[in-house]
């Protein structure tokens, strides 16, 4: 499924290229989950979660708002960059590589400029607003707080990100079918990159 032969990854002369699969989505959409276990289908898998690169800044780290400072927008691509540079040496050794992340608005072209492959799997978790709400009051530490909130960001999803990868309503889904379903159709998250300028929010 990947545009490179197999050569391009050192030590590895047959057989298919690792996939490099990107989950994005608002927080409590389930790409955490979603993405340790798709990570866990492949023979050598790796799951590179943005909220465990996010941790590692144990001081001066400064998050993102609706009106972000120059240091905030830094940090965050500093992070994606972190995430890339991960994936690519995994996968450069054989690993199938999983990286989740909240990429949302403008920051999912500047993510997708950064990437070093021909192409990648992007799949957007986009259940209902409704879903989302739910299952962060059955979470017992909640991902929003006076900065951002669940309609906030949903609105950035839908309104300023352009429509790009399998956009998957996964509302009615566990995470072992979301699974199964982003195995069954791999053909529907094909990026091809470089990715052209798209009109934000623009439908299928």
């Amino acid at each position: 499924m990947s545009a490179h032969s197999s050569s391009d990854v050192p030590g590895h002369d047959r057989g298919p290229v690792p996939q490099v699969f990107v989950l994005s989505g608002i927080p409590g959409a389930g790409k955490s989950t979603v993405g340790g276990l798709l990570a866990q289908r492949f023979e050598r898998g790796v799951h590179v979660a943005g909220d465990g690169i996010r941790a590692m800044v144990v001081s001066g780290r400064v998050d993102m708002s609706p009106r972000p400072d120059a240091e905030a927008v830094d940090q965050l691509l500093l992070r994606y960059r972190v995430a890339v540079d991960v994936a690519d040496r995994y996968r450069a050794n054989g690993f199938c590589v999983v990286i989740d992340d909240v990429i949302v608005g403008e920051m999912l072209e500047r993510f997708l400029a950064m990437l070093p492959w021909h192409e990648v799997h992007l799949v957007v978790l986009d259940p209902e607003l409704s879903a989302i709400r739910r299952r962060e009051a059955e979470r017992s530490k909640s991902a929003y707080d006076r900065t951002w909130t669940a309609g906030g960001l949903h609105r950035i999803l839908h309104e300023q990100t352009s429509r790009l990868g399998w956009w998957l309503d996964s509302t009615r889904l566990t995470p072992g079918t979301t699974v199964d379903a982003i195995l069954a159709r791999p053909e529907l998250s094909v990026v091809h990159l470089p990715v052209p300028v798209l009109s934000k929010g623009a439908s299928d």
